[in-house]
């Protein structure tokens, strides 16, 4: 009992010297949030990501044409991120897209994707059409 007491005391003292902090919703990494649905389509117009083709290598040097749409995503989102605004990638599983694309992938097979906030909207874009879309109101 008194082991407990003092693993009690403790911790305690612990929290009180190093105060746990709720969640700090500023973004320490400079990037910003999208001012308007026009600013996002500006950026998506000028923005070429769509029309390249990026091929990475494995370890042996293989260039495979699948998961194209990782690596656009990718790209979108660093080139976002010179401009200074977060475009976050976003999975999404077989059920989530035929949700918003209305067919089936294969099992076990998944599509990556773009987020941007704008407000309190959460927008997806497709960095292969440049197809974006409200997904949902944060609020």
């Amino acid at each position: 009992m008194k082991r407990l007491l003092l693993i009690a005391l403790i911790l305690v003292l612990l929290l009180i010297s190093h105060p746990v902090k709720a969640w700090d919703w500023q973004n320490d990494n400079g990037l910003q949030d999208w001012n308007s649905l026009e600013e996002l389509e500006f950026f998506l117009s000028v923005d070429d990501t769509d029309s390249h083709l990026y091929l990475i290598a494995n370890a042996d040097g293989i260039v495979y044409f699948n998961n194209q749409c990782e690596d656009r995503a990718f790209n979108l989102r660093d080139r976002a991120e010179v401009v200074g605004k977060r475009l976050e990638t976003e999975i999404l599983d077989r059920h989530e897209y035929h949700k918003w694309y209305g067919v089936w992938l294969k099992p076990n097979h998944y599509h990556v994707i773009n987020k941007a906030l704008i407000g309190n909207e959460w927008h997806y874009v497709d960095p292969e059409t440049d197809e974006h879309w409200l997904a949902l109101y944060l609020d």
